[in-house]
Parts: C-alpha cells; sequence; structure tokens
C-alpha cells in the first residue's frame, strides 16, 4: 500500500462511509422518534469534529516524517486576493445549476413528478417541526451548513483522497460519498428512480466543486456556488410545503 499508512486510508473511508449510515438511522430507521435527533446531532458532531481530530492528532504527526511524501498536502494559506478570485466562478457556476433546476421543475415532466411528491414533503417537514420556522431553517441550510459540507467533502475527503489517489479518481469517489447520504433522505420523498436521478445530479454537482477546489485551492468559491444551490432548493422545498 506504497508509502502512506493505513491509518489514513482508515480515517478517509470511515469519513466517506458514516455520513450515509447516520442517515439511514436518523432519517430511516428510527423514523419520528426522539432518537433521530440523537443520531443526526452525532452524525453532525462527526463530521465537524473529524477532520480536525485527523489533522491534529494523526497528520500533525505524519507531516513530521518527510518519507511520507505528504507535507505538500498541505495548502498553504493563500493570500486573501486568491480567494476573491474565486468568487465569480463559484457565482457563476451556483446561477447555473439554480437556473437549470428551475426550468427543469417548472418547465418540464420533471417538475410534475417533483410537485406530485409535495405531500409527502410536507408530512416529513411537518414531523420534524420544521414547517413553521421554514426560512430559518432556509438560511442555516443556505449557508452555514453548505459550508460544513464544503469544509468536510472538499477540504478533508477529497483533499485527503487525493493523497491516496490521482485526483480525478479522488473526485470520483468523494463525489459518489457526497452523494450517498442525499440518497438516503431523497428515497424518503420521492420514488427510486427520482432518488437516483436527484441523487446522482447532487453527486455530479459535488464532482464540479473537487474539480473547483483542485483548480482554485480555496472553498470560498465553491461556498458561494454550493450556498445559492441550497437557497435555490430551499425555495422549491418552500413552493412543495406550502401547496396542497
Amino acid at each position: 500500500m506504497d508509502n502512506k499508512p493505513k491509518s489514513l486510508y482508515a480515517c478517509v473511508i470511515l469519513a466517506m462511509v458514516l455520513p450515509t449510515v447516520g442517515a439511514f438511522f436518523y432519517f430511516v430507521t428510527l423514523g419520528e422518534s426522539p432518537a433521530d435527533k440523537i443520531a443526526y446531532g452525532i452524525t453532525k458532531l462527526f463530521t465537524s469534529a473529524w477532520p480536525l481530530l485527523v489533522y491534529f492528532l494523526l497528520e500533525k504527526r505524519m507531516a513530521t516524517d518527510i518519507s511520507l511524501g505528504l507535507i505538500k498536502a498541505y495548502e498553504k494559506t493563500s493570500p486573501w486576493k486568491k480567494h476573491l478570485k474565486s468568487l465569480p466562478l463559484g457565482l457563476l457556476t451556483g446561477l447555473l445549476i439554480v437556473g437549470i433546476m428551475f426550468t427543469c421543475y417548472k418547465y418540464t415532466p420533471l417538475g410534475d413528478y417533483v410537485r406530485q411528491c409535495g405531500e409527502l414533503v410536507r408530512e416529513k417537514t411537518e414531523s420534524l417541526g420544521l414547517v413553521e420556522h421554514f426560512w430559518i431553517m432556509a438560511v442555516f441550510i443556505s449557508l452555514a451548513h453548505s459550508l460544513l459540507e464544503e469544509y468536510y467533502w472538499r477540504w478533508f475527503v477529497y483533499g485527503r483522497l487525493r493523497l491516496l489517489c490521482p485526483p480525478a479518481i479522488a473526485g470520483i469517489l468523494a463525489s459518489a460519498a457526497f452523494a450517498g447520504h442525499h440518497y438516503i433522505v431523497l428515497s424518503v420523498w420521492f420514488p427510486l428512480w427520482l432518488t437516483i436521478l436527484l441523487g446522482t445530479a447532487v453527486g455530479i454537482g459535488g464532482g464540479l466543486w473537487c474539480w473547483m477546489y483542485q483548480r482554485q485551492k480555496t472553498l470560498l468559491g465553491i461556498w458561494l456556488s454550493h450556498a445559492l444551490v441550497d437557497a435555490g432548493i430551499m425555495v422549491i422545498g418552500h413552493e412543495l410545503i406550502m401547496s396542497r
């Protein structure tokens, strides 16, 4: 297994799998029991803390060994100018994806199928107690949660997979793992074929953001893109749960 430690492989594989396993528990298996909120909290705590634990407890130690060839994996802090230069592409890709989403939702048969599932979406949202505070949740998901996902999936998962395999393969693996928990969540609301279609679209979006991260070496533009996409999803979601 070349000169890279098995522990790094294990850490990345766990990071790829656990969010999907967690989503299966808190969104499917545990249903609407109080335990689902506990499982959700544990999953989000893991995604917040695991990258930092790996970095400070494993990678810092490994970085002292030049022979591991991992030192160059730690991107140096870029000047703010470089971060800001990533924003136009982030804005462009975000608006483009949102435009495609709304076009499909408003003007294609796909939108009709999605609207047919509106009652299921509303029931699940109501069971979670989110209808009355929908826009608070929407702002949180669009801004904070999108940043958490970029930190976890692009900076950590994709960033570490690049150390273990070529960037193109790393992007495919990271994007498939990123789509995993979305498949689980979507399966609660939509039929299998639509779950696969929408979940795969999420994976393609993840692949685009991996490419942007590889090219730009900053999360700022990707975060903007991701936040715009999530905001668009929230607008469509609001229309679904408010329609009768």
